[in-house]
């Protein structure tokens, strides 16, 4: 109780870090898709997906990463590489306004609301474009509802998953669903 003075807080962080130490715990981690003696340099995996990437071919950049991900399916830098390419690809060629213009005129066209969701998450609007479509996936049944959901699934991993749009999309998705 109360505060300790610093070389008495110096001595119990002292203590716990032996303990730690004792037990294993030694404050290092291995990288997710490495061993030792990684450096900071670019993966080579996914080098045929970046020089995809530099010529502006999404496409086959997509293929590269679904190359890696039949190899390590569980990889999550290859899984978020893959969905931000599959973003771009199917965004490359689409015009904003007449996407936003289809996705009001049809509210019960699947397509355009994945459209519009695609778009609402690079204009950085994720939170609206997860409502979208878990508004979707509640309407939806069948083969329809799963295109959205796994389309979902993919963007939240465009966002990342630690960030607190997708933590509450993911809670919004479960009622949806259940």
């Amino acid at each position: 109780q109360g505060t300790r003075s610093k070389a008495e807080a110096e001595a119990v962080i002292g203590q716990l870090l032996q303990v730690a130490a004792s037990n294993g715990l030694v404050g290092r981690a291995d990288p997710v898709a490495g061993g030792a003696g990684e450096t900071d340099e670019a993966d080579p995996r996914f080098a045929e997906a970046d020089a995809a990437l530099e010529r502006g071919d999404f496409a086959a950049a997509v293929v590269e990463y679904d190359k890696i991900l039949a190899q390590t399916p569980n990889d999550p830098e290859a899984k978020a590489g893959r969905a931000q390419v599959a973003l771009l690809a199917r965004s490359a060629a689409i015009d904003p306004a007449s996407v936003l213009a289809k996705a009001t005129a049809e509210p019960a066209s699947v397509d355009a609301q994945l459209a519009a969701a695609d778009l609402e998450i690079l204009a950085g609007q994720a939170e609206q474009a997860f409502q979208r479509l878990i508004g979707v996936i509640r309407d939806t049944s069948g083969p329809e509802r799963e295109t959205v959901r796994l389309r979902l699934l993919e963007l939240f991993e465009v966002i990342g998953a630690a960030d607190p749009a997708v933590l509450k999309a993911r809670r919004d998705l479960m009622s949806a669903l259940f």
